[in-house]
C-alpha cells in the first residue's frame, strides 16, 4: 500500500512568502522529507503558467528523492455533454492537455469532473467525447478517473453506464 499526499491539503503552505516559502517545484522533496510520503497528487491549477520544462523538473525532482506524482486532477468541471459542439470540443481539448501534462509528470492517472445535466442527449454526447479522451489517454498509457458530481455523474449507476458505454 502506498500513501500519497493530496497537495490541496497543504495549499496554505504554497501561499507563504519569504524564506520558508514552498513552491510547486519543491513539492516532491517536501512531501518525502517532511511528511515521509513517496507519492503526491497534484491539481492542474498548480501548474498554471508552467511550461513543459517546469513540469519535467517536478518529475525529475520526484525521481531524485523517491516521490512520484500519481495523479493529476483537472480542477474545473468539464461539460462533455454540452449540446454546443464548441463547448464539448473545448472540454476534450482541455483533457488532452491535462493528459499530456500527466504523462510528462509520470502520472498513471488523470481525473476529471463532468458538469453535464443528466439527460439522454447529454449522456450520448458525453459518451462520444469521453471516448475521444480515453483514446488519447490510452496512447500514452494513462488512466482517466471520473470524480462524481451533481448531474450526469451524480448517480453511481449512471456513472457506471457512462463508463461502460
Amino acid at each position: 500500500m502506498m500513501y500519497s499526499l493530496n497537495v490541496n491539503s497543504i495549499r496554505s503552505l504554497l501561499k507563504k512568502r519569504g524564506k520558508n516559502a514552498l513552491g510547486v517545484l519543491d513539492l516532491p522533496r517536501y512531501t518525502h522529507e517532511h511528511l515521509g510520503l513517496r507519492a503526491l497528487n497534484l491539481s492542474t491549477d498548480l501548474l498554471k503558467g508552467m511550461g513543459r520544462s517546469d513540469i519535467e523538473r517536478i518529475r525529475d525532482q520526484g525521481d531524485k528523492v523517491g516521490c512520484t506524482c500519481l495523479m493529476l486532477s483537472e480542477t474545473e468541471s468539464l461539460d462533455l455533454g454540452s449540446s454546443k459542439d464548441s463547448t464539448g470540443d473545448a472540454a476534450v481539448e482541455r483533457m488532452s492537455r491535462v493528459i499530456v501534462a500527466g504523462s510528462v509528470l509520470g502520472c498513471n492517472a488523470v481525473s476529471l469532473s463532468i458538469s453535464s445535466k443528466d439527460t439522454d442527449d447529454a449522456f450520448d454526447l458525453a459518451t462520444e467525447r469521453l471516448k475521444r479522451v480515453l483514446e488519447y489517454a490510452d496512447r500514452v498509457d494513462i488512466n482517466v478517473l471520473i470524480s462524481p458530481m451533481e448531474g450526469l455523474t451524480g448517480d453511481p449507476d449512471r456513472t457506471t453506464d457512462l463508463v461502460k458505454a
